[in-house]
């Protein structure tokens, strides 16, 4: 949500902060994830499991995308 509310001020120092903050939790999410997947998967279902973590990630920013285009829809000419 953060993130997210950081675009309605573009072009300060709270959208910048929020997108390194962004950028390093993604980075130790990731990292983390792979480490679990390397661990606990078979040779025969590795490749299946990383499609699945690729996948959660490219749903949660498709959908968090969305959330954002319809807050920044609903809220245009407010701010």
């Amino acid at each position: 949500a953060f993130y997210i509310g950081s675009f309605f001020y573009m072009h300060t120092a709270l959208f910048f902060f929020a997108n390194i903050m962004i950028f390093r939790i993604y980075a130790v999410s990731y990292t983390a994830t792979s480490t679990i997947q390397m661990q606990f998967s078979t040779r025969k279902k590795l490749a299946r499991n990383s499609s699945r973590i690729w996948s959660i990630a490219s749903w949660s920013l498709i959908v968090g995308g969305g959330i954002y285009m319809s807050a920044a829809s609903k809220y245009a000419g407010r701010v």
